[in-house]
């Protein structure tokens, strides 16, 4: 198999509502470091027989509209991508490891309860989703499965180490998203002093998604299949993209989780928490259960 048309330095995965996709954003306004829009191309999951397949017209076809999706960049930029849910896709560490074994990787790690809350919120108002209580949302779905981190990076590590891969946790995005960036900047020996536009901006927070929006949505994505992707993202460079949502998707409380379920969930965590805090070297003793008098 020859190299990949594209060239990655490194790639950022996290679990849905992680700020991945505002971590991206920050990451591309970096002089040094070039992602471009969408920043999230959902491109290195498993499709089938991606391991063994060598050459074959159509796999390089894939290829091709992959690297149509990144802008030029500099010979002085890095090349990266970002990947919601990549890091808890089956065979995500082998297609990784098979085509980028020396890219270097951040996993952003939303403090797991807080995560199980905003997903919740996000899917349940999803028209096509039947709504039901956070208690059935946690039972029935893979909620727990996403936010049990060590569980998920483990075989990651076993293939990359610990040289390769930044676990970067957090609680509260406002005060910590600064100190955040400052350490993937560092990690990817870029000038961590740079301060990114969309520093203090929030990116995909809990709306209240209009029909039409949806229609709209709906509208946008087949244009996309159509060819028309760079149409699109001009629109949302300039701002007009950004604007009709703000009408049609605007923001929304997000229900309240109760004081006996976080405190279960913080119990149910709490040993995927102790591996991880481990694996990753930093202190997670906020995330961790309130000690029993």
């Amino acid at each position: 198999m020859p190299d990949p048309p594209v060239p990655l330095d490194f790639i950022v995965f996290a679990s849905q509502k992680s700020a991945s996709t505002w971590f991206c954003r920050c990451l591309d306004e970096h002089p040094e470091i070039a992602i471009g829009y969408p920043y999230e191309k959902r491109f290195l999951r498993e499709r089938e027989g991606w391991v063994e397949r060598e050459e074959n017209p159509q796999f390089l076809d894939d290829w091709e509209a992959y690297r149509d999706q990144f802008p030029d960049k500099e010979d002085h930029q890095l090349r990266g991508d970002g990947d919601v849910e990549l890091y808890y896709n089956e065979s995500g560490p082998d297609v990784v490891e098979k085509f980028y074994p020396d890219v270097k990787l951040i996993a952003i790690l939303r403090d797991p309860v807080a995560r199980i809350r905003s997903e919740y919120a996000y899917r349940v108002r999803d028209p096509k989703v039947e709504e039901g209580t956070l208690e059935e949302y946690i039972d029935e779905s893979l909620t727990i499965d996403r936010s049990s981190y060590a569980k998920q990076l483990d075989p990651w590590f076993d293939r990359f180490g610990e040289d390769q891969i930044l676990g970067l946790p957090w609680t509260e995005l406002g005060e910590e998203g600064e100190d955040l960036l400052e350490e993937a900047f560092a990690f990817l020996d870029v000038d961590p002093s740079v301060e990114p536009p969309s520093l203090t901006e929030r990116v995909n927070p809990h709306r209240e998604k209009q029909p039409w929006f949806q229609a709209l949505e709906s509208v946008a994505r087949g244009l996309r299949r159509l060819g028309l992707g760079p149409l699109m993202d001009l629109v949302n460079r300039v701002g007009v993209g950004p604007a009709v949502r703000e009408v049609g998707d605007p923001p929304a409380d997000k229900p309240e989780m109760p004081p006996e379920i976080e405190a279960e969930l913080r119990r149910e965590l709490a040993d995927d928490i102790d591996q991880l805090e481990t694996m990753i070297g930093k202190d997670l003793s906020a995330w961790k259960p309130e000690p029993e008098a």
